[in-house]
C-alpha cells in the first residue's frame, strides 16, 4: 500500500487520483456544484468504535465521550454477551444517551443463530439503526432475517466469500450497505470492483481496516475518498438508489471504518502519523495529512525491525551424506546465523521439482527469512548435487536403488540432521512435494509438518503404475542418448508448462534447467523416483502424523483435483461423523463452483469443501483463525483437524498454474507464512529434533 502511495506520490497525485485517473484532486474547484461535490472536499469522514464489554451504562458514556469527540457515527461490537437481549439494552442505553442524530451501527461478525438474529431485533426496535452488520453466517437465514425483520443489514464477511458472483449470491436480498475490506478481498481493484457494484444497486459502500498502521490508513483513507467521489457520480448517473428500501441512508455523508487507529499503542510510522480533526458535521481525515504520511515516511526504528542482513544473506555450500545405498554430495543455500535470534527461529526446507535446483527457491526464501531458517537442496542429480559413489558390500553393489524414493528421503534425513537439531518444516515442490509427502508420511524423524505444493501421494492402481513406470523409463533413456539441450526443449513443450511458458522469466529459467553436473544421475532419478516406482501413499493419508498444507495452482486442474482428493481422504470417516470438524474461514473471498462435490474456490488463494448448502464450521476453529489472521490476501485455509496431525490445509492460488512458487509467489509466501504461524501456534512451542 505504502508503495502505491509513493508511486502515486512520484506522479504528482495521490491514491485516489491515481484510481480515478485524475492528476490531482486538488486542482477541483470547491465551489462548484456537481456530483464531484465530494471529490473537491479533500476529507472524508469516520466512524467511532465502542467495543462491546462493559454495562449498558458504562457503554452509554463511552458511547458519549466519543460524539463529545466529534464523532457523528459510532459502531458497537454485538454478539458477545450471553442474550442478544443484553446487546439490545446496551444499544437502547447508547441511543438514549447520544440522542437521534448520531447513526449507530452494530456487528455481529455472524456469531448468532438465525432465532438470536430475530430475538435481537424484536429487542432493538425503536433504537433507529443505521444498519446491523452480519446477524448471521449462512445466507439462507439471512434471507429469512431481512424479510422478517425489516432492519437495515449490512454485509462484510458474506461478500469476502463471494466477490466473484455477487450478483447472484445477493439477487434476493434488500441490503443497506456493504462493508469492504481491500485486504480481505484481494487488492483495491477488487475493492473497487465491490464498490461499484454496491454504488450501482443503491448500498452504501464502506471502506473498513483491521488494524493498520499510519501507513495503511493513510492509503485506505485516500481509497474511501475515491468511494467518496464514485457515489456521489452513481448518485447523478442513476436512478437505482430512489427505489431503495434505505435511500435516506444511501444519500447521507459516508462514515467509514477507519477508528482502529484508536487502539493501536505504536506505530511503525515515526513522525506524521495517520491523524482525525474535529469538524462540526463529525471527525475527519484530512486527505493533505494523509498524502503527508505517505511523502515524508519516517519508520519508527524501535518498533521496526528491518532484519536487512537475513533477508539477503544466503549461504552456499556442499555436505557429504552416507547412507546405506550410497554416498551424496549435498549441495545445500541456507539463510542460517550464528545469532541467538536465528536459533529460535523455525526451519523450513525446500525440495525443488524436476530439472529444478535450490536456487529455484532464493525469492522465497529471502522474503521469509525474516522470521525463519530457509534452508534449499540440489537433490540428487540436480544443480550441483552429486553420486559420489554407490555402496559395495562382498565385491558386488548394494541392491537398494539409491535413487529410489526410500533412498533418497534417508538420505535427506540424514542430511538434516547434520544442519538442524530441530525438525524441519517440508516446503516441496513436483518431485519435491512427492518426497516431502513421502517423508512427512512414512520417514518423519527430521519432519514435524509439510506444504505440498503441485505434489502427488502416486497411483494407486497397479496397472496405471506399470504404465508410468514403461514411460518414465523411457524418458530416461531420451535424456542421455539425446542429451540434456534437447530433452528440457521437448519437456517444456507440454501442456502442464502453458502458464509458465507465458512467464517473463521463462526464457532464463529454462535456460537454468540445463546446468546440472551430474546427467546420469539425474536420469536414473527420473527412473527411480518415477509416479510408477514410488509407493503410493493414499492410504496414509488417512490419518497423517504431521500438519500438511496441500498447494495448488487455479489453472492446473489436474492437481487441483489431486489437492482436493488428499485433502478430502484425511481421516474422512470421523468427519462424515462430526462435519463441525470442518472448517470455511469467513473471512475469504469465495466463489461457488457447480460441480459435486461442491467446492468454494479463492481467488485470492484458498479452495474449501462445503458438505452443505451453507458453510459448515467450528466455532471454536474459526474464531481462533479470525482473532489470529494476518492481513494478507492468502492468509486463509480450509482447515481439517486429525487424531494425530491437528489439522490439513488447502490452498489454491489464483492465476497459477503448475509452477505456483515461480507464477505467483507472493501468494505462496503468504499461505507458507500463515500455515507455519499456525502450526507454530498449535502445537505451542519450536519444532525440535
Amino acid at each position: 500500500m505504502g508503495i502505491l502511495g509513493a508511486l502515486a506520490a512520484s506522479n504528482g497525485t495521490n491514491f485516489a487520483g491515481l484510481l480515478d485517473g485524475q492528476s490531482s484532486y486538488k486542482n477541483f474547484d470547491r465551489h462548484q456544484n456537481s456530483p464531484d461535490a465530494q471529490l473537491m472536499s479533500q476529507k472524508i469522514r469516520i466512524c467511532g468504535l465502542l467495543d462491546s464489554s462493559g454495562s449498558p451504562s458504562e457503554m452509554a458514556l463511552s458511547a458519549l465521550q466519543l460524539v463529545q469527540q466529534g464523532f457523528c457515527t459510532l459502531k458497537v461490537k454485538v454478539a458477545r454477551r450471553v442474550s442478544p437481549v443484553e446487546d439490545a439494552a446496551v444499544l437502547l442505553a447508547i441511543r438514549k444517551a447520544v440522542g437521534p442524530k448520531v447513526h449507530l451501527r452494530a456487528d455481529a461478525n455472524q456469531r448468532w443463530t438465525l432465532a438470536q438474529a430475530l430475538e435481537f431485533a424484536s429487542a432493538v426496535q425503536g433504537c433507529g439503526l443505521q444498519y446491523l452488520e452480519e446477524p448471521v453466517k449462512n445466507r439462507y437465514d439471512l434471507v429469512k432475517f431481512c424479510k422478517e425483520t425489516g432492519l437495515p443489514v449490512a454485509v462484510d464477511e458474506s461478500i469476502d466469500k463471494n466477490v466473484e458472483d455477487l450478483h447472484e449470491y445477493f439477487s434476493d436480498l434488500r441490503l443497506a450497505a456493504v462493508v469492504i475490506k481491500p485486504s480481505s478481498v484481494g487488492g483495491f481493484e477488487r475493492a473497487a470492483m465491490i464498490v461499484k457494484w454496491a454504488q450501482r444497486n443503491g448500498m452504501l459502500a464502506i471502506i473498513s481496516s483491521a488494524f493498520e498502521s499510519s501507513v495503511g490508513l493513510a492509503i485506505y483513507a485516500q481509497f474511501s475518498m475515491f468511494v467518496d467521489a464514485q457515489h456521489m457520480k452513481s448518485i447523478s448517473m442513476t436512478d437505482n438508489y430512489k427505489s431503495s428500501t434505505w435511500s435516506n441512508v444511501i444519500i447521507s455523508p459516508v462514515a467509514h471504518g477507519l477508528g482502529t487507529y484508536m487502539w493501536l499503542q505504536d506505530d511503525v510510522v515515526l513522525e506524521n502519523r495517520f491523524s482525525v480533526q474535529r469538524r462540526e458535521n463529525g471527525v475527519e481525515v484530512s486527505m493533505e495529512d494523509c498524502e503527508r504520511v505517505i511523502q515524508n515516511l519516517v519508520f519508527n526504528r524501535e518498533t521496526v525491525d528491518v532484519h536487512s542482513n537475513n533477508v539477503v544473506s544466503l549461504h552456499s555450500g556442499t555436505h557429504l551424506v552416507n547412507s546405506a545405498a550410497s554416498e551424496f554430495r549435498f549441495h545445500v543455500m541456507d539463510t542460517h546465523t550464528t545469532s541467538e535470534t536465528d536459533s529460535k527461529l523455525p526451519v523450513l526446507v525446500f525440495l525443488h521439482g524436476f530439472l529444478g535446483n535450490c536456487r529455484d527457491w532464493m525469492p522465497i526464501m529471502q522474503a521469509l527469512s525474516v522470521s525463519h531458517r530457509c534452508i534449499s537442496v540440489d537433490l540428487p542429480g540436480h544443480g550441483k548435487t552429486c553420486l559420489e559413489r554407490e555402496r559395495i558390500s562382498n565385491g558386488a553393489l548394494i541392491t537398494a536403488d539409491p535413487f529410489s524414493m526410500e533412498s533418497i528421503a534417508n538420505a535427506i534425513n540424514t542430511l538434516l540432521s547434520k544442519l538442524t537439531a530441530k525438525k524441519v518444516i517440508l516446503v516441496g515442490y513436483s518431485m519435491g512435494a512427492r518426497l516431502a509427502l513421502y517423508m512427512a508420511l512414512r520417514s518423519n524423524q527430521k519432519v514435524c509438518a509439510a506444504v505440498i505444493i503441485s505434489g502427488s501421494p502416486g497411483l494407486e492402481r497397479q496397472s496405471d503404475r506399470r504404465v508410468r513406470a514403461i514411460q518414465d523409463s523411457a524418458l530416461a533413456v531420451i535424456l542421455q542418448e539425446a542429451g540434456l539441450q534437447s530433452f528440457v526443449d521437448d519437456w517444456y513443450q507440454k501442456p502442464m508448462w502453458k502458464s509458465l511458458r507465458s512467464h517473463p522469466q521463462f526464457v532464463s529459467l529454462k535456460a537454468s534447467r540445463t546446468q546440472h553436473v551430474d546427467v546420469k544421475s539425474l536420469a536414473k532419478i527420473l527412473c527411480s523416483m518415477s509416479l510408477g516406482r514410488q509407493p503410493s501413499l493414499w492410504k496414509d493419508l488417512a490419518d497423517p502424523p504431521v500438519p500438511l498444507l496441500f498447494v495448488a495452482g487455479k489453472n492446473d486442474e489436474k492437481f487441483v483435483g489431486l489437492a482436493h482428493k488428499m485433502y478430502n481422504t484425511i481421516d474422512s470417516q470421523k468427519l462424515r461423523k462430526s462435519a463441525t470438524l470442518e472448517e470455511v474461514c469467513s473471512e475469504c473471498a469465495c466463489l461457488r463452483l457447480e460441480q459435486q462435490p461442491k467446492y468454494y474456490q479463492i481467488e485470492s488463494g484458498l479452495s474449501c469443501h462445503d458438505t452443505q448448502k451453507g458453510s459448515v464450521e467450528s466455532e471454536e476453529t474459526r474464531r481462533f483463525l479470525l482473532e489470529e489472521a494476518l492481513v494478507l490476501q492468502s492468509d486463509k485455509f480450509a482447515k481439517r483437524e486429525c487424531k494425530n496431525c491437528k489439522f490439513v490445509n488447502l490452498l489454491r492460488l489464483d492465476k497459477t498454474g503448475h509452477s505456483v512458487h515461480v507464477e505467483n509467489p507472493c501468494l505462496l509466501i503468504n499461505g507458507i507464512s500463515k500455515f507455519v504461524t499456525q502450526f507454530m501456534q498449535t502445537s505451542k512451542q519450536e519444532p525440535k529434533g
